[in-house]
């Protein structure tokens, strides 16, 4: 793909996604599985914002899907905030218990993330709701709430996992 090619999808996609706002929903009918995949897609390639103003649109408890892709995305944007707003730190070594301070912005998008993960209906698939929790505990991790984040690993009871991504997921943390 040239850069052309790149440009003409960057702008295709801004369309839809300017669209999709201004209509504040779909047409009867539309596929919301390939908007999700696409807000998928965008998060991927760093489109966070274009990510995250689909999901707005779409995300509600009768498609938990997408509001753990919101959460993700949410999460995805916590993540940048922190890293854009922290001075360097080239002398750091991770031993020495140093912490910097979490940014605000990032902290809002944080807690976002976990509205958003917490929102997902009782009755959602048990596998979705349990990639919510991983990244819940992510979260907690990253806002050093570590009570909470020690009560919600015990509650998954993580040495039972059998799903391996998952496992592999919940050894990451």
């Amino acid at each position: 793909c040239d850069v052309k090619g790149i440009e003409e999808i960057k702008t295709m996609t801004r369309e839809a996604v300017e669209a999709l706002a201004a209509s504040k929903g779909l047409e009867p009918g539309t596929n919301l599985t390939a908007w999700g995949q696409l807000a998928n897609a965008l998060r991927d390639v760093g489109q966070l914002y274009n990510a995250q103003i689909i999901l707005e649109s779409l995300a509600s408890p009768q498609t938990p899907e997408l509001l753990l892709s919101l959460g993700n995305v949410y999460g995805a944007l916590g993540n940048v905030e922190r890293e854009r707003n922290q001075p360097p730190r080239y002398a750091y070594l991770p031993w020495q218990g140093e912490s910097a301070p979490l940014i605000q912005s990032a902290e809002i998008f944080y807690q976002k993330a976990l509205t958003t993960y917490q929102s997902l209906p009782p009755n959602a698939d048990q596998t979705l709701k349990l990639k919510a929790d991983l990244n819940r505990l992510k979260i907690l991790l990253a806002l050093q709430n570590y009570t909470d984040g020690d009560r919600l690993a015990r509650s998954l009871n993580l040495d039972r996992l059998t799903d391996p991504v998952l496992t592999i997921q919940a050894g990451l943390l």
